[in-house]
C-alpha cells in the first residue's frame, strides 16, 4: 500500500492540530491494514518518509529554506512528527508489518521489539558521505535486528512466499547481497 506522506507533512504545515482529512486519512489507513490482517495477507506500506531511522539530520529549523517542502522533510518538523507519531500508532498494532521508504540517502533495516521492520533504501541513486567518526555515532548501540550501511547505493527485496518472508539487502551499488534476519 503507497501512501503520500508529503501530502501528510504539507496538510499541517499551516495547522497547530492534525487537519480532518488527515484523521480520516489515518482512519482509512488503519481500516485497510486490519481488512488485510483478517485476510491473513502480508502487509507492506511504503512512503517517502521513512517514520523510523537513524542518521544526521538537520536540526536547525530556523535557518531559512526557500521551500516549505524542504523544511517540512525535517523529521524535528512539527507535521513531520505528527505524522510519525500517527503512523507508527497505527503499525504497532499489526505486528510483522514492514514499513518501507526513501529520502535519506542510506540503507537502514530494523525489526523492532514490536515485531515492525522498517526499510530505508534511499541510496538508490545517491549516497550520503559521512565521516568515519560520524558513521560510529550513528552504529553505537545498535541492536542484532537492526543494519545500516552508509556511503554505498543499494536498495532491498522483500520476498514473500506463503508463511515465509525473506528480506534481501543488494549493496555495493547492487553487487553485493545479503538475507537479513525476520
Amino acid at each position: 500500500m503507497f501512501i503520500d506522506t508529503y501530502r501528510i507533512i504539507q496538510t499541517g504545515i499551516k495547522k497547530n492540530k492534525i487537519p480532518e482529512d488527515e484523521i480520516s486519512f489515518y482512519k482509512r489507513l488503519d481500516s485497510v491494514i486490519r481488512e488485510g490482517r483478517q485476510r491473513k495477507q502480508k502487509i507492506m506500506v511504503v512512503g517517502h518518509h521513512p517514520v523510523y531511522s537513524i542518521g544526521p539530520f538537520n536540526r536547525n529549523l530556523k535557518r531559512p529554506y526557500l521551500f516549505g517542502r524542504i523544511k517540512a522533510s525535517n523529521p524535528d518538523f512539527p507535521s513531520y512528527r505528527a505524522m510519525i507519531s500517527e503512523i507508527n500508532k497505527i503499525l504497532k498494532r499489526y505486528p510483522g508489518i514492514y514499513y518501507g521508504s526513501g529520502h535519506l540517502h542510506a540503507l537502514q533495516y530494523f525489526n523492532t521489539p514490536d515485531s515492525i521492520r522498517y526499510i530505508i533504501s534511499g541510496a538508490g541513486s545517491k549516497e550520503k558521505k559521512l565521516s568515519s567518526k560520524n558513521i560510529s555515532k550513528y552504529d553505537e548501540g545498535l541492536s542484532r535486528d537492526a543494519f545500516i550501511l552508509w556511503n554505498t547505493g543499494g536498495f532491498f527485496a522483500v520476498e514473500f512466499s506463503g508463511r515465509k518472508t525473506n528480506t534481501i539487502l543488494y549493496y555495493n551499488n547492487g553487487t553485493q547481497q545479503c538475507s537479513l534476519p525476520e
